[in-house]
């Protein structure tokens, strides 16, 4: 009775909660190659890796066979692997909950049909603007919005549910323009400020495309729910653990060589899984690389900012830093969030 009545999302975190050292949740990248270039996006490739039926077979079985919950399918765009239909079915024999992340540019009547029947745990599309001009100067393909709208027009009709999300930018409309949009198709809407480091440091610099610390925190601050939670656990533990999230222990990140990684944001260093390798393998291989504590020597030690600041070492090691040189960017914004939380007026006006 009572997860009946909690919600995915609750019901999510307390299995992760009480099954530590177990991976219940996978993310597996089944491409890196996508019909839109985002000019912020960390995959860049028109040549990326793909994977090969006989790769996903073996690394579903094996997520199977090892217990997973929860395995989210992405890209790159994954409508565009030929392939896809297949996996999909596929997944969902193995696993008890499957999600789609897309764009949503190539689901067509064949999705439509397949989804009325047999609906992913979650299908999550990107909302990359809500006017022409400005959705189709970000996936830079002309008339793409008239095509996207299309498609929502057409999930809506069939009564599929669906949720939108994108990453507020320097390139973004107003958070308004995306509630109002979401509010008009009547599903739920998520957002965030970070900007994932592109995976290939020597493309184009993604985070010049991230927002200011200030309206970054303008931006999280309309989250009511995330800032009344963030007031409810204060005081705030301090820990010098170097790492304090679960990945690599209840979660991993598979992409489409099969080398798992920690998250899709840290991929580095990477497990190859193999015939003869384990996800369990995986996970104890990568959570060698997080163990250890911060020292004196770096930045990020004792700091009561950091349950504010995103705190990720590596995600700051993808941006060429680390925990001894944090981005400005993570300290701002977490000075200025604290500030917030604890009803210090933050000024918005410069």
């Amino acid at each position: 009775m009572i997860y009946r009545n909690m919600g995915k999302g609750e019901f999510r975190e307390l299995l992760h909660a009480n099954f530590e050292h177990k991976i219940l949740d996978v993310h597996l990248e089944v491409t890196e190659r996508c019909n839109y270039d985002c000019p912020y996006c960390y995959i860049h490739s028109d040549l990326g890796k793909v994977i090969s039926k006989e790769k996903f077979t073996l690394c579903v079985d094996k997520m199977q066979q090892e217990g997973v919950l929860y395995l989210t399918l992405s890209g790159g765009e994954p409508l565009s692997h030929p392939e896809f239909l297949w996996f999909y079915r596929y997944a969902k024999q193995k696993i008890p909950f499957v999600s789609v992340f897309t764009n949503g540019s190539l689901i067509s009547e064949k999705w439509i049909d397949e989804w009325k029947k047999n609906p992913p745990y979650a299908l999550e599309i990107t909302l990359y603007g809500t006017t022409a001009d400005a959705y189709d100067a970000i996936v830079q393909r002309k008339g793409a919005f008239d095509h996207f709208s299309r498609v929502l027009e057409q999930l809506d009709e069939n009564h599929i549910a669906y949720t939108l999300k994108t990453t507020i930018t320097t390139e973004s409309e107003r958070l308004s323009d995306y509630l109002e949009f979401s509010k008009q198709h009547h599903v739920p809407f998520r957002y965030d400020t970070l900007v994932i480091p592109c995976i290939d440091r020597t493309s184009v610099n993604s985070q010049s495309f991230q927002v200011s610390s200030l309206e970054a925190v303008k931006l999280v601050c309309e989250n009511e729910h995330y800032i009344e939670k963030l007031r409810s656990n204060i005081p705030m533990d301090r820990t010098n653990e170097k790492y304090t999230c679960d990945a690599g222990e209840t979660s991993l990140f598979i992409d489409a060589s099969l080398r798992a990684g920690l998250c899709v944001a840290v991929r580095t260093p990477g497990y190859q899984i193999t015939e003869e390798t384990s996800l369990k393998q995986a996970a104890q291989a990568l959570a060698m690389y997080k163990e250890g504590t911060l020292t004196p020597a770096d930045q990020c030690y004792d700091c009561e900012e950091r349950p504010f600041c995103r705190y990720c070492p590596g995600r700051f090691e993808a941006e060429g830093l680390s925990t001894k040189n944090p981005p400005e960017w993570a300290c701002s914004y977490a000075q200025k969030l604290k500030k917030y939380v604890q009803g210090v007026k933050v000024s918005y006006g410069g």
